[in-house]
């Protein structure tokens, strides 16, 4: 039986999609600011350029998962990595608002 275009856009979602963003996720924390610097710019960007193709169904995976998880881990930091928290924090939130197809949920279009 063939796969629709739904269900192979889902198993790309889970399979190339998710593994990719949930790592530049954890990459935030790491203690090297060219890493962190990087990981949080290219998650956002990947997200901005590729979103509009994601489904619903992701979307809310990816925050679920990853954007929450994320910002959860600013409470559940480590000790070493608070004088990292502001700026990852501040960087995250900004380069969030900035998502095109967010922007788009957001005002209802």
């Amino acid at each position: 039986e063939e796969e629709s275009s739904i269900q192979i856009q889902m198993k790309e979602e889970s399979l190339f999609w998710f593994p990719l963003l949930d790592g530049m996720s954890k990459l935030i924390w790491d203690s090297r600011i060219e890493i962190r610097s990087a990981s949080v710019e290219v998650l956002f960007d990947l997200l901005d350029c590729h979103g509009p193709s994601f489904t619903e169904e992701f979307w809310l995976r990816v925050f679920k998962e990853i954007i929450f998880v994320m910002f959860k881990g600013v409470g559940d930091a480590r000790e070493g990595m608070l004088p990292y928290l502001p700026s990852v924090v501040v960087i995250s939130c900004e380069l969030l608002m900035s998502v095109s197809p967010l922007q788009r949920i957001w005002i209802g279009w």
